[in-house]
């Protein structure tokens, strides 16, 4: 997973190419966050990096991206 704030100091843009380059890769990008998250949401953070581990990687292919 490549998480990073929307007010993060690593540019949005820049977290995008590290998801890009990790294979099997999820990207989250917090809204009214920056590079703090894990402390000033740590509640949320916490919940999904969790759910992160806990479900299988799902790949999205052709209409699978409207389900």
């Amino acid at each position: 997973m490549a998480a990073g704030g929307d007010h993060d100091v690593i540019l949005p843009k820049h977290t995008l190419l590290i998801a890009e380059n990790i294979p099997n890769s999820y990207l989250w990008i917090i809204p009214n966050s920056g590079h703090s998250t894990p402390i000033f949401k740590r509640d949320q953070f916490n919940e999904t990096v969790y759910e992160f581990f806990r479900t299988p990687y799902r790949k999205i292919e052709k209409f699978g991206w409207f389900e």
